[in-house]
């Protein structure tokens, strides 16, 4: 129960800072390493740009993976503000790795006719973001703000059992749509059966 308290605590720290203008002044990432690679995704046709943030100082073994996905108009970027980077560091040794794939300006991280964007989250980010980081496969959480929040929500409803949590911050609704299911504000909450600890 402890990790998914740091997942989802890191997780409101990311939205928070997603909030902040960065301003141009040079964010202090705590000794975190910035780790950035492409996915030449299958599902999406198109290679994708992907950061990745390893905290600093070791842990007693291959840390849990946050999965962040971006709001509508953003990027892979966006959150790499002081807020998030300070809140992995008061972490310290349970800090999770954190993956912020980029997701097209209004992808909504769901499959669709531009592409299986949901596909490409759950088989090729998470993939490479384990095998680049040596992140820990069994403990996963994702979560995003606004049209991300939506894709987190949509994308655990979909493989309930891949997560150990999941956030969403002011996530995005769809009222009509064969894949919504947020519908009048609410949505279906369950414990997750995998535990990020």
């Amino acid at each position: 129960m402890l990790r998914v308290v740091i997942v989802v605590g890191t997780l409101a720290a990311i939205a928070v800072g997603a909030t902040l203008a960065l301003g141009g002044s040079a964010v202090d990432k705590h000794g975190a390493r910035v780790v950035r690679f492409t996915v030449h995704s299958r599902y999406v046709h198109q290679p994708l740009p992907v950061v990745a943030v390893v905290p600093a100082g070791a842990s007693a073994g291959p840390r849990p993976l946050l999965v962040f996905l971006h709001g509508k108009g953003e990027d892979q970027n966006s959150n790499l503000g002081d807020s998030m980077f300070a809140a992995l560091a008061r972490l310290g040794p349970n800090a999770p790795d954190v993956v912020f794939p980029y997701g097209g300006d209004d992808s909504y991280w769901h499959d669709r006719a531009d592409g299986a964007w949901g596909r490409y989250v759950m088989n090729e980010v998470i993939r490479q973001a384990v095998l680049r980081l040596g992140a820990d496969p069994h403990r996963v959480a994702i979560g995003g703000i606004s049209m991300g929040g939506f894709g987190a929500l949509d994308l655990a409803r979909l493989a309930p059992h891949r997560f150990c949590a999941v956030g969403a911050h002011s996530a995005a609704s769809a009222r009509s749509t064969s894949r919504a299911w947020i519908r009048d504000g609410s949505a279906p909450w369950g414990a997750t059966r995998r535990r990020c600890g």
